[in-house]
């Protein structure tokens, strides 16, 4: 498809103005300069001028029956999946009902000898490495004058509309990117070929393996850039061909090494490093690393701009995982991490630390993050197999066996929603859209809620949009959105994952398990209520209040004070930012709470980071204490024999009220 139909297109939309096209062809120009060949319509996206909304708007604005006539190696294409730099992705199928994705080339440069060598390029880096984070080619040829690539379907977004659409991704999804592209990425380099443009836009976030405990499969795509060296099967052009020529900036500029944005050509795996160091900086903060008007102005920004990642450590990103960013993106080349084994036995190390939290009482914490992304392997074949029926595996994790065949969905759309709830059904797929409040109660035990795709929003006129009442047992909710807070009852439970409320959630004595859920305008327990948080973010004034109520947190942000009057509060692996101006006395406050564990724990406050009375603090250690005044302030009772350890404070004073002994275990940093 010629591009510049895209840009007609768009403009008799209303999507963009002629001063936008404007701006983007001078990028192009600049780009060009560079020896960055990159279309309009390529760089309107990539500018942020026109959303990947708009984009789809404008595929669907024009007539594709030619394309979609076309058979392609056996392949009818049924639809468009996504656009790129040098053409379009469709979707095909074939006589045996098989999908594939195929790509084609681009009219503008079919007749264009660079273009199709680098899609010819593409075809041989993608075929020749086999590996499960890979997209796999399965072919590729001429059909009607048009170039073409058959790939594997990977279902799912890309890492780019992830972001777009849901934000940052966690520490625990950070990881599984980082080892699962360094797996892909070091594989290739052991098979002769060079990425050179790794960014989110080029990782898909497939669905899991089967077997496999991780939040999603990722799968590398776009070898357009690659370098292939040669071999006896493959031409001296790949590795002297006119990509490698020496001034050329090859790549995309927010994720570019210094050394291609110098033009240098003797690339080596450390430049793909650098890239995958960049596109996690952007997963994890939700920009990228250096911004600029122009792309010239960034590339020159990636070359001589000194590296600064505290944004990352006032997020509270854990220091290991910022260090080794540090790594991955050093300027100088001969410092930066040199091997893809480093990379992994650096990740894997993190990744150990991080998912070995601790012991919860009744496993609770670990069930459910077992099955929704906690990151820990099986330990027994029969928790693999259960993955298989989402019913059956749902409760097996629980620790309560199935009964009998799970019932199979029920696809409802908001306007068969309610009808379907009354039939009191064991399991529904929701389609996106706006649904009214959910309230549940007994006649829901068991009952499985799932959102298909983003876009779910359950909305309420008036009070919580989500209520769920005694004898709501079992309840399981996913990929679901509640606008106007959530309230959990006694006598109730549940379980969350990738759960957004957009406003206050309470759990009045109820039960609740959360994996990758955001809510954000704080949690209050209290009633005997009991919380396990795994890999989620809270915000609030305070982001967490504990009142006679027990919460477990593992690796999870709280944007905002806590606060823990009575019951228990055990957090490993987690992050306190309450350092905003409303913060005028402390991040962390402990009134007469006896079960306090504190690991592995940042906690960043206003005046002073943590504020005790009256409180028992029996495990406190690999903690980092950040304040304006000082780390500790201690009030009431304190047993000088407490296991306290490894306690860093970064403050004008360390702590008050406390016993030498205890005192001499802090470590304060210099002021």
């Amino acid at each position: 498809m010629d591009e510049d139909r895209y840009v007609e297109t768009a403009l008799e939309l209303g999507v963009i103005t002629k001063a936008q096209v404007a701006e983007a062809e001078k990028q192009r120009r600049t780009l060009a300069d560079r020896g960055i060949d990159r279309s309009v319509w390529f760089l309107l996206q990539d500018l942020g001028i026109i959303t990947d909304e708009q984009a789809r708007r404008v595929r669907r604005g024009m007539s594709s029956s030619v394309i979609k006539a076309l058979d392609v190696a056996g392949y009818v294409l049924e639809g468009r999946l996504g656009s790129g730099g040098m053409g379009d992705v469709f979707r095909g199928r074939n006589a045996a009902g098989e999908i594939a994705a195929v790509k084609l080339l681009s009219s503008k440069f079919a007749r264009n000898q660079e273009y199709r060598r680098r899609f010819e390029r593409e075809a041989r880096a993608a075929q020749r490495l086999v590996h499960p984070n890979v997209c796999k080619c399965m072919g590729s040829g001429e059909a009607a004058g048009t170039r073409y690539l058959i790939m594997e379907v990977v279902e799912g977004p890309s890492l780019k509309g992830r972001l777009v659409e849901n934000g940052p991704i966690t520490e625990v999804e950070t990881l599984a990117v980082l080892e699962q592209m360094a797996e892909a990425l070091g594989h290739a380099w052991k098979h002769g070929v060079l990425h050179r443009d790794v960014k989110p836009a080029n990782i898909l976030l497939g669905t899991p393996r089967p077997g496999m405990d991780e939040p999603f499969c990722a799968k590398l795509i776009d070898f357009g850039l690659a370098k292939v060296w040669q071999d006896e099967e493959h031409t001296s052009e790949d590795s002297h061909g006119g990509l490698t020529a020496a001034g050329l900036a090859l790549g995309t500029p927010h994720y570019m090494s210094p050394e291609q944005a110098s033009g240098l050509p003797d690339l080596d795996q450390r430049c793909d490093i650098y890239g995958l160091g960049a596109s996690m900086y952007h997963a994890m903060l939700g920009h990228t690393l250096y911004s600029g008007k122009s792309s010239a102005v960034i590339m020159y920004k990636q070359v001589s701009e000194v590296l600064d990642l505290s944004e990352l450590r006032r997020q509270g990103a854990r220091e290991n995982l910022v260090r080794l960013l540090e790594r991955m993106l050093a300027k100088d080349r001969a410092k930066r991490i040199a091997t893809w084994e480093e990379v992994l036995a650096e990740v894997r190390r993190i990744r150990t630390k991080l998912v070995h939290g601790p012991s919860l009482p009744g496993g609770a914490s670990g069930r459910l993050g077992a099955l929704v992304g906690g990151w820990r392997w099986w330990h027994t074949a029969t928790a693999a197999a259960a993955l298989i029926a989402m019913g059956a595996g749902i409760w097996a994790l629980r620790g309560e066996p199935p009964t009998g065949t799970p019932t199979a969905e029920i696809a409802v759309t908001p306007e068969s929603w309610k009808a379907a709830l009354d039939d009191h059904p064991v399991a529904l797929a929701l389609a996106p859209g706006t649904y009214p409040a959910l309230r549940l109660g007994a006649m829901h035990q068991g009952l499985t809620l799932r959102g298909e795709g983003t876009g779910v929003l359950f909305r309420a006129v008036d009070g919580p949009s989500l209520n769920v009442e005694a004898g709501a047992r079992k309840v399981t909710l996913r990929n679901l959105t509640f606008a106007g807070g959530a309230r959990i009852a006694a006598g109730s439970d549940l379980a969350a994952s990738e759960v957004t409320v957009l406003g206050q959630a309470q759990v009045n004595g109820g039960k609740a398990e959360l994996d990758r859920c955001t809510i954000q305008d704080g949690l209050q327990v209290d009633h005997g209520g009991i919380v396990d948080l795994q890999n989620c973010t809270l915000t609030g004034q305070p982001a967490l209040r504990v009142e006679d109520g027990v919460v477990h947190g593992v690796v999870c942000r709280f944007i905002g004070p806590v606060l823990a009057k009575t019951g228990e509060l055990h957090l490993k692996g987690c992050a306190i930012l309450a350092d905003q101006p409303q913060t005028l006395t402390a991040a962390l406050v402990l009134e007469r709470i006896r079960g306090v564990r504190l690991e592995d724990t940042r906690i960043t406050g206003g005046n002073v980071a943590i504020q005790a009375s009256g409180a028992i603090l029996d495990v406190f250690n690999d903690c980092i204490l950040t304040a304006r005044t000082r780390g500790l302030v201690w009030l009431g009772p304190v047993d000088a024999t407490w296991p306290w350890g490894h306690i860093t404070i970064d403050a004008p004073e360390t702590a008050s009220g406390l016993p030498p002994a205890l005192v001499g275990r802090l470590a304060r940093i210099n002021h």
